[in-house]
């Protein structure tokens, strides 16, 4: 403001004052300008011009400096040039400098000036204080390799917003120095890659890795970058220029002769991380990249054929790097091209265990480890499927040529991931909806393209080329939290892991999720051999797994459990809790009945098994809290153990697999489609079925089935055991184990009626028991039980009643009988022994019967003897004979000619006839 205007203003004031108090409040109030104060903190580097005091004067007081003591005008570190009328910055130091405007207002400006240095260190940075001085950072490191190598220093925060950013650094030239953004935030910075500009992008020179990476750095190698934030970056990789980098000409000025791209890797910070640190290095502070918004798909088309590279917030690939102390948000849209797919994460698309351009004397250790550390996410990850012919002929599902989405990480090779939190997250297609349903069969992994999890992929010690790698190079997720994600569709989904490879290991991890898709585990999809879950008593929260999921194929823990699963128990039992609410995908199935079986709901796994000689599947200590509904199996805590439906492991799946220490509690519901028949068909509180090898010790069952319905409906399980549906094996070992609750079971298994006609009864006949429901093969015929040890089990204040309609039609097929019912016995429903021997016996009487009631019609069990049989198959137990402990079993019992079952005693089971 200038001096006469000030006079001016104070003569008005006092000419207003004779007016009276209240004329002086109407006119300010109405006709005067408030007067507005504003401070900002701005940063300068000697060399500079300081351009915000352009057009004030400190002659005529329109400007005014606060110096600091000892401080002169002479000496002070802005001054005016009267050669160009501007302010020069001349020193370091620090001062106030005040504008006055015309209408009154005032803006202070806190100025800090620092000397630019040469980038050498620490204590001689190459300083950027504003836009202008990173674009001059960046035109020199074009022009100036060795400034690659600078150590760089922010003073203030950097808006970039109104360029097309080119990263700093590529996969030839990397970023080999120290950013250090002393708390400051790099804003607004945007990357538009398309057929117009896209070979600016690749790597310069363009040999011999020509590549593109993007990020605020394309590649870093043994690099530093601390206390720098990122804020509103948005990167954006237009999928018509795959095509083109794909037969990508290479510039004749250059000097080479035809080529590929080698790959696109995308992230905020950098699109390549090599043994690069990104931290905050202030005591309980984070670096933050908020708001990032991608949307883009990676390539690598090298050594041979198109694969993904990887998409991330942070990095789309790093290898021997750490990143702790983060907070990270973000939106990434992964732009599914039929030819490559992407890997994404919501912190890094792909963690590889080492990056071979890089290592020159062959060489890695464990320091060079990969570690995340210290990190919070909050992500959203949309992909695009293409559901036509294309994605219908590829048939493996889970390869490189679909997104592979983790909301740490898709690929984790050889990395320790800890103290990782992930909430309000959500992995969607690009709709958001409901898995479409290709024609001809259930939707599953192949149709949907996608793995996905925490992390969607964890791989240990893969590589043996380098005579370094240490023994123990596993990846490690110790105190990972994903609280909160929401998964629609999720082909293949793990809470915690999607797939985790041998010798990964986990520890005190939490996963509470919401999922829908064809296979989903609330902690993981696939735990291969030798992989570890562990819970300790240093895990604080009351519940190590909380899951809502629906789907084909779900259980609440693991689909796939082939290793080591231990909860932590204390005096009192098992400590560690997984809780689920499970709707599975019965509902869906009509038309698909003969892929029926390949529908499980879980509150544990759906399948355990080991295909390595001498390696048990175990899984011991844990509390299970589920109910589930609407599903062909439903069981507490294993639908098969020991064996596997995967047609190529069925060979390699070998003995020993254990399940110990589990308090199971589950409430189950079966289904009744749209025609009144029930789809459900093993019900078990425990296991559906056991194969050899299998162990079920010290487990406590409390199970309610189908409470509160319907009676006249087909509410069915064609199988039911408290304990375990089926025993299949032959040396199979079920012990110290307690059931307690009730099952109503209102008809028989009739999905299949649609494949033998309405009139016809079920291929899947009736069998229940208190404990087992069936010891038989599939096919309900005989099986070698001599080895088997059922000892020291218990059922107790235990209702099982069963009506419905069992009428017999004399259907025969192949030269057997087909029978609506099979057996319903208190402790196992039916017993088919394989061994006409009395050496062998099948002892049961160790176990106990206590307050059992049986319910069910005698009309259900009456045998019919066909001439194509030479000798009976059943003998009645139940009904008029008095003994409801074993529903029906082959002729060779108690007083028959030789003893191979030996019964307990029945004292503790009443039977009630609901003959009509």
């Amino acid at each position: 403001m200038k001096k006469g205007l000030i006079a001016t203003v104070i003569i008005g004031l006092v000419l207003a004052l004779s007016l009276g108090i209240y004329t002086i409040v109407e006119t300010f109030t109405e006709k005067s300008y408030y007067p507005r104060n504003y401070e900002y903190s701005i940063a300068y580097r000697t060399g500079d011009t300081a351009v915000e005091l352009e057009g004030y004067s400190l002659a005529d007081g329109t400007l005014e400096f606060t110096l600091g003591e000892g401080v002169t005008l002479e000496n002070a570190p802005i001054k005016f040039n009267t050669e160009t009328n501007k302010y020069d910055v001349v020193s370091a130091g620090t001062m106030v400098a005040t504008t006055h405007a015309e209408n009154g207002d005032t803006t202070k400006y806190n100025i800090t000036i620092v000397a630019q240095g040469t980038g050498a260190g620490a204590d001689d940075a190459y300083v950027i204080c504003n836009a202008a001085h990173l674009r001059e950072y960046a035109a020199l490191v074009s022009e100036d390799a060795t400034a690659l190598s600078y150590y760089i220093s922010l003073t203030n925060d950097i808006d970039i917003a109104g360029e097309n950013w080119k990263p700093i650094g590529d996969s030839n030239n990397p970023f080999t120095g120290t950013l250090n953004g002393n708390g400051y935030t790099i804003l607004n910075m945007n990357i538009t890659v398309d057929r117009e500009n896209y070979t600016d992008y690749i790597s310069r020179p363009k040999n011999p890795n020509n590549n593109i990476d993007l990020g605020f750095f394309g590649k870093t190698v043994n690099a530093t970058i601390i206390d720098v934030n990122f804020k509103d970056a948005k990167i954006l990789v237009k999928s018509e220029i795959l095509p083109l980098i794909t037969s990508y000409a290479f510039d004749s000025v250059v000097g080479l002769e035809g080529g590929v791209v080698g790959r696109i890797a995308i992230g905020t910070v950098a699109g390549y991380m090599t043994r690069t640190t990104y931290t905050s290095t202030v005591a309980e502070t984070t670096v933050k990249v908020e708001n990032t918004n991608i949307q883009g798909f990676s390539y690598n088309g090298q050594p041979s054929g198109v694969e993904p590279n990887g998409i991330g917030t942070v990095a789309g690939v790093i290898s021997e790097s750490k990143i702790s102390n983060l907070d990270v948000t973000s939106k990434i849209y992964a732009d599914y091209l039929i030819n490559e797919g992407s890997r994404v994460g919501g912190v890094v698309g792909y963690i590889n265990e080492f990056d071979k351009h890089s290592i020159t004397d062959e060489t890695t250790t464990a320091a060079n480890k990969t570690t995340l550390d210290t990190i919070t996410v909050k992500s959203t990850i949309s992909t695009r499927y293409y559901l036509g012919d294309e994605a219908i002929a590829a048939t493996n599902y889970s390869g490189d040529k679909y997104n592979t989405v983790g909301l740490i990480a898709a690929y984790a090779r050889s990395a320790d991931i800890s103290n990782v939190t992930v909430s309000s997250s959500q992995i969607l297609d690009n709709n958001g909806t409901w898995a479409k349903v290709p024609t001809g069969g259930l939707p599953s992994q192949e149709y949907l393209a996608l793995m996905s999890g925490g992390v969607a992929r964890a791989y240990s010690n893969t590589h043996s080329a380098y005579a370094g790698e240490p023994a123990d190079y596993y990846t490690t997720l110790t105190n990972v939290v994903v609280d909160g994600v929401y998964a629609n569709p999720a082909g293949i989904f793990g809470g915690v892991v999607g797939i985790a490879y041998e010798n990964s290991q986990f520890v005190d991890c939490y996963a509470k999720v919401e999922a829908y898709g064809s296979s989903t585990g609330g902690f993981a999809y696939e735990l291969n051999e030798n992989t570890t879950v562990k819970y300790t008593s240093a895990f604080a929260k009351p519940v190590a797994v909380k899951a809502n999921i629906r789907g084909v194929r779900v259980a609440a823990f693991a689909v796939f459990a082939k290793g080591t699963i231990q909860g932590y128990a204390n005096a009192n039992g098992a400590t560690t809790v997984i809780e689920s609410t499970i709707n599975g995908y019965s509902t869906e199935i009509s038309g698909y009945e003969s892929q029926a079986d390949l529908v499980v709901a879980s509150g544990f796994v759906a399948y355990m098994y080991s295909t390595v000689e001498g390696y048990t599947a175990t899984a011991t200590n844990f509390t299970i809290n589920t109910n589930i509904k609407n599903s062909v199996h439903m069981v507490g805590l294993a639908s098969m153990l020991g064996s596997t439906v995967r047609e190529s492991e069925l060979a390699d799946a070998v003995n020993n697999t254990r399940l110990d220490g589990f308090k199971v509690n589950m409430t189950a519901l079966s289904h009744t489609n749209s025609a009144g028949y029930s789809t459900t068909k093993k019900v078990a509180g425990a296991v559906g079925t056991i194969y050899d090898g299998a162990t079920v010790n010290n487990v406590n069952v409390t199970i309610n089935l189908n409470n509160g319905i319907n009676e006249n409906k087909s509410y069915g399980a064609a199988i039911f055991g408290g304990l375990v549906a089926q025993v299949i094996s032959e040396d199979a070992i079920i012990t110290n184990n307690y059931v307690t609750g009730n099952a109503l079971i209102t008809e028989g298994n009739f999905w299949n009626r649609k494949l033998l006609g309405d009139n016809q009864p079920s291929h899947y006949i009736q069998v229940a028991g208190g404990l087992i429901g069936v010891i038989a093969n599939e096919d309900y015929n005989k099986v070698m039980v001599q080895n088997l040890n059922i000892s020291n089990n218990a059922v107790e204040n235990f209702t099982m009643k069963v009506v419905g309609d069992y009428e017999y039609t004399g259907t025969t097929e192949n030269s057997g009988i087909f029978f609506r019912v099979r057996g319903i016995g208190a402790l196992v429903g039916n017993i088919n022994n394989n061994k006409e021997d009395p050496e062998y016996t099948l002892d049961l009487t160790s176990n106990e019967l206590t307050n059992v009631a049986v319910s069910a019609s005698y009309d259900a069990f009456t045998f019919v003897n066909y001439a194509i049989t030479e000798d009976p198959i059943l003998q009645v137990l139940v009904g008029k004979n008095g003994n409801a402990v074993v529903g029906t079993l082959n002729e060779y019992v108690d007083n028959a000619p030789y003893a191979y079952v030996q019964l307990p005693a029945a004292t503790g089971v009443t039977y009630t006839d609901l003959t009509a």
